[in-house]
């Protein structure tokens, strides 16, 4: 009778072993997943990171055309200003 409780007892601790070595495969697979996933997320992060990094300077490549050509226009515009003053005031003196 004896023997036959150690025999239980062996085999429950046996159980308890193979039950215990399967969890720990279970969270290893698991932990392993979420490392995978996190590598993943951690990289699409990068690469949306360096992707709006590129955008924004090419808007702001784009924003410092488009300034530049205001400028431009701007000085074209006081230029043409300035050459129809003489004859602005030649008509003016003509008038009087």
């Amino acid at each position: 009778m004896h023997l036959n409780l150690l025999e239980k007892q062996a085999n429950r601790e046996q159980e308890y072993a193979e039950e215990k070595r399967a969890q720990e495969k279970i969270y290893k697979e698991k932990i392993d997943d979420y490392e995978m996933k996190l590598r993943l997320v951690k990289s699409k992060f990068i690469i949306k990171k360096k992707f709006l990094s590129e955008i924004l300077f090419l808007f702001l490549d784009e924003f410092m055309v488009e300034m530049e050509n205001a400028k431009l226009d701007h000085e074209q515009e006081i230029l043409r200003l300035k050459v129809q003053i003489p004859s602005k005031l030649l008509f003016f003196i003509l008038i009087k």
